[in-house]
């Protein structure tokens, strides 16, 4: 439903790389990005899927732009297979526009593939707030709880009880707004709704980058659960950006103790560099496909 209500697609379904060879020179530009979509480790197929994310499907005369590419990881993980580097570093070569989404995206280009690239926001956090107001406001969703609210990707024991310890100490009910189990299966929360009660609870614990993403655009006091194998990269890149790293809880520390220690995160300075981050970011993105209109 959110997908029919805001983003527009194509009427074609593109399931496999082979399948992209027939868009040709439809476009005068495509875009990739931007969630891992460069780490190989999340394709289906690796020797295939590389194709279509690196854009080697279309022809010379399309400009070929990356915006908020990520490796998801601090490093090139394929550095084994020299086959699939190689088509990778050749891809890269004849991209007009290179972003990523982690500074450490950045020296991968340069170290690994001898491009240059701009680090660029996420583009949760280009769209900014009123987008996803638009989104809650269009759906008629009512004010929700304040509650101390968890979107945790991996949860055991340990993690709900520091959860139920930190909701006692704000005097808030907490509530999983992840998946529920029923005897249907998976229960989603409407993106609407999962919005929502982002943006109207007490405070906001998630090991997920678009949470974080979400809780800062609303503004809202979080801990972020550090989790190495989904990859950290990502997270420690935003927060240093918008110095708020002090908000990454190490897995090994404890998440009460570390909301103790947590001070009200000054999000006057945080809005601040995130419109200064907004303004390089849109230029970017402007100036690449302006100039593909220029060439076409």
């Amino acid at each position: 439903q959110f997908r029919i209500t805001w983003i527009p697609r194509s009427a074609q379904t593109y399931s496999s790389a082979t399948q992209l060879n027939a868009i040709g020179s439809i476009y005068a530009a495509v875009v990739v990005g931007s969630d891992q979509v460069w780490r190989p480790n999340m394709f289906v197929n690796k020797h295939q899927d590389v194709d279509a994310y690196f854009l080697s499907f279309l022809p010379d005369s399309v400009t070929r732009v990356s915006y908020a590419a990520s490796f998801g990881v601090d490093k090139w993980e394929e550095t084994s297979d020299s086959i699939l580097s190689d088509r990778v570093r050749k891809a890269m070569t004849k991209f007009n526009a290179i972003s990523v989404r982690e500074q450490t995206g950045v020296a991968i280009c340069r170290d690994h593939f001898g491009v240059t690239a701009q680090h660029v926001l996420d583009p949760t956090l280009l769209n900014g707030v009123e987008f996803f107001e638009q989104i809650i406001v269009k759906a008629g969703v009512s004010k929700q709880n304040e509650n101390v609210v968890y979107y945790k990707l991996d949860v055991d024991t340990t993690f709900i009880r520091a959860i139920k310890h930190i909701g006692d100490i704000l005097q808030a009910p907490t509530e999983d707004i992840y998946y529920q189990m029923s005897e249907a299966g998976y229960r989603f929360i409407p993106v609407a709704d999962w919005l929502a009660k982002i943006r109207d609870s007490k405070f906001v614990v998630t090991d997920s980058f678009h949470c974080v993403c979400l809780a800062i655009l609303f503004n809202k006091e979080f801990i972020c659960f550090a989790n190495k194998d989904r990859g950290l990269t990502r997270l420690q890149s935003l927060l240093a950006s918008l110095g708020i790293e002090g908000r990454l809880c190490d897995e090994q520390q404890s998440l009460s103790s570390f909301f103790a220690g947590c001070q009200p995160i000054d999000y006057h300075n945080v809005n601040t560099r995130l419109a200064e981050l907004r303004i390089d970011s849109l230029a970017f993105l402007k100036d690449t496909l302006e100039l593909s209109n220029t060439n076409e």
